[in-house]
């Protein structure tokens, strides 16, 4: 699970933060990418049933179809400044992209003359579990 809002629409049928997604609709998640993926896709008002890990045990449950507000702010001066704010993700760079920066709730980059970086935050995968 990569997180989970407090008015997430999930946690009325029960999914709670920690629980490991493994299959939607009977597909197998191999990162988190996949799961945004089967929920833009969904009917919007349908449901959509998961399969996931909680304390080592296995659950299934139907969720409902949820979606985020889309939002964005963009601003840029020609060759001096530019910024991008997108959902989670802010993106800023300076004099041609000489100096820039990067940034979600789970990571975040540096970049300095095109070709040095400096990167980190939370791994974007999926934990495997034995079981």
């Amino acid at each position: 699970m990569v997180g989970l809002a407090r008015g997430s629409p999930w946690r009325a049928p029960g999914v709670r933060f920690g629980d490991l997604i493994t299959q939607v609709d009977e597909h197998p998640l191999a990162d988190p990418h996949q799961l945004l993926r089967r929920i833009a896709t969904a009917a919007s008002d349908g449901a959509l049933r998961l399969r996931l890990w909680r304390d080592g045990q296995p659950l299934e449950m139907r969720v409902p179809v949820s979606r985020r507000a889309g939002e964005l702010t963009d601003v840029s001066i020609p060759l001096l400044f530019s910024f991008e704010r997108e959902r989670d993700r802010t993106d800023w760079s300076l004099l041609l992209g000489l100096l820039g920066y990067e940034s979600t709730k789970a990571a975040w980059g540096f970049r300095f003359l095109w070709f040095f970086k400096i990167r980190g935050g939370d791994a974007d995968r999926l934990e495997e579990v034995k079981g």
